[in-house]
């Protein structure tokens, strides 16, 4: 049995570090949203039309944050971590 707190207190360790990330990357994203809301709802507003929908920025920040932490644990994107964003592209010469 005292095999079994080791792998209890890891696995405890892992979960709060992956909801501890879940939570920073759904503010993050709430926030963001949330000014998309605030901006949308000034533009309509102005022109006349009621609108708030803060609740579906909260929940589409955390489907996408948790759709973020499952392409961190299946490694998307890893090689091409260090890659340039832009490369010149080689010229051909044309022959016309």
């Amino acid at each position: 049995m005292a095999s079994k707190a080791p792998v209890a207190a890891t696995v405890a360790r892992k979960l709060g570090r992956e909801l501890r990330e879940f939570a920073i990357a759904a503010l993050y994203l709430c926030v963001c949203f949330g000014a998309l809301n605030l901006y949308r709802e000034a533009i309509l507003n102005a022109h006349g039309v009621s609108f708030s929908s803060y609740g579906w920025g909260a929940v589409n920040a955390l489907s996408l944050a948790k759709f973020i932490l499952i392409g961190q644990a299946f490694h998307i994107g890893d090689d091409t971590r260090h890659a340039a964003l832009f490369t010149p592209s080689r010229l051909r010469r044309c022959s016309f």
